[in-house]
């Protein structure tokens, strides 16, 4: 799809909102403009007439007298949404909440509380649920309680992960709206990472051979943790979420026997499962956090 500026986009909604007054509304915004700002307006009309959002006008004393919004410009901002939310349901960067979701997590977010005081029927509980099993909010030491009618009470603080997720939104869907499918590609890391600690490398965490580098397995134990957050966060089939995890636990468990040459191999299983999965995001996060070479 093929995007308007904002300045455009604003001048056609604008026209939208006072459909009735069509042409009137463009007629009044030629008032006291300088010839910049004339010509810049006449461009904006030109733009939005060449790509049928509005008619062909018909002018009188060089301003627009007759003319009306086409079907396309009616719907221009509708196919919008629905384009952009199927890109970000695509994106390896990006994880898009459900519209319940978002409005659950844009209350908590505009307290200025940082613990809030949550309460509601079950289906608000479950989308709670949700936000606090992907890591948006976070529970108080009590959880979240049901009672007999199937209301719920907790009180839930809102995470660095919630707090940005607006943010990080709208910036996916400028470089959307910019780049198009460009914005999806993952760019080539510059730095190998090796797996056997004879080298140096700017992983976080080197799996060495044993003899020439200690190993902290708790540090892998931690990193294989968040990782399995990371798996079911990602838009992946329940088949392959299961496979990630069964990988992960055979990595826990090398990790737990202090079996490095065997948890070599398992962390390279992850990242070549990673690769057959398309998913190149998980993939570069794999290499990194464990210094794989991708």
């Amino acid at each position: 799809m093929e995007f308007l500026s904002k300045e455009i986009e604003n001048l056609l909604q604008e026209c939208i909102e006072r459909s009735d007054d069509f042409p009137n509304v463009l007629v009044e915004k030629f008032e006291g403009l300088s010839k910049l700002e004339d010509n810049w307006l006449r461009g904006c009309i030109k733009i939005l007439t060449n790509k049928g959002y509005i008619s062909i006008l018909e002018w009188r004393d060089n301003v627009p007298y007759c003319g009306c919004i086409e079907q396309n410009g009616y719907e221009y901002f509708h196919y919008k949404e629905v384009y952009i939310r199927a890109k970000l349901r695509q994106d390896p960067y990006f994880t898009l909440l459900d519209e319940a979701s978002e409005k659950e997590l844009c209350k908590l977010s505009q307290s200025s509380e940082k613990e809030v005081m949550v309460f509601g029927n079950a289906d608000t509980g479950r989308v709670l649920e949700h936000l606090n099993r992907y890591g948006y909010i976070q529970f108080g030491p009590q959880g979240l309680t049901y009672d007999y009618n199937g209301d719920f009470v907790a009180v839930a603080a809102v995470t660095q992960k919630g707090k940005n997720y607006f943010v990080d939104k709208d910036e996916r869907i400028e470089e959307i709206m910019i780049l198009d499918d460009k914005a999806f590609v993952v760019n080539n890391i510059d730095n190998q990472f090796n797996v056997s600690g004879n080298t140096v490398s700017n992983s976080p965490i080197q799996v060495g051979d044993g003899n020439t580098q200690s190993v902290d397995y708790s540090d892998i134990e931690e990193k294989l943790g968040e990782l399995k957050e990371e798996v079911t966060s990602l838009k992946l089939s329940n088949e392959q979420i299961g496979s990630f995890l069964t990988l992960i636990e055979r990595a826990e468990d090398m990790c737990k026997s202090k079996n490095n040459s065997k948890l070599k191999i398992v962390l390279s299983e992850l990242l070549d499962f990673a690769k057959q999965t398309g998913s190149s995001l998980l993939a570069t996060y794999i290499a990194c956090t464990f210094g794989l070479g991708l």
